[in-house]
């Protein structure tokens, strides 16, 4: 009886040893897991690297930001706005009717000659 029980107790004992040795040793694996395994690691691992860029280019981005606005609110006037005189015309100023734009032009377009093609809006 108690020794029935020993006995016992010896033999889950050691099936409780045998199935924790199984589980320490690795899985039995297809091949090529290890290589896919560690594939999917390094992407892993570039993808993290890539988040913390960004996070870090959003920072350096706000610190721009508040650099511009920095600067923007130093180039506040410091003085208030005086508009300038009202400009009166000078009487010896040309309006236009002394002009000889108009005839020099004309001139211009009788010594060119016309373009004549063959493109589509022809």
């Amino acid at each position: 009886s108690d020794a029935e029980w020993r006995e016992g107790d010896e033999a889950a004992a050691a099936n409780t040893a045998a199935s924790a040795a199984s589980a320490m040793q690795p899985a039995a694996h297809p091949p090529g897991f290890e290589s896919a395994a560690r594939q999917e690691h390094l992407s892993e691992a570039a993808a993290l690297r890539g988040h913390h860029m960004a996070e870090a280019r959003d920072a350096s981005e706000v610190s721009e930001q508040q650099a511009f606005a920095e600067r923007y609110q130093a180039m506040a006037p410091t003085m208030p706005w005086i508009p300038p005189p009202a400009a009166r015309p000078v009487p010896e100023w040309a309006a236009g009717e002394d002009s000889t734009e108009v005839a020099a032009e004309n001139l211009r377009q009788s010594r060119v000659m016309a373009v004549a093609g063959g493109g589509p809006n022809d």
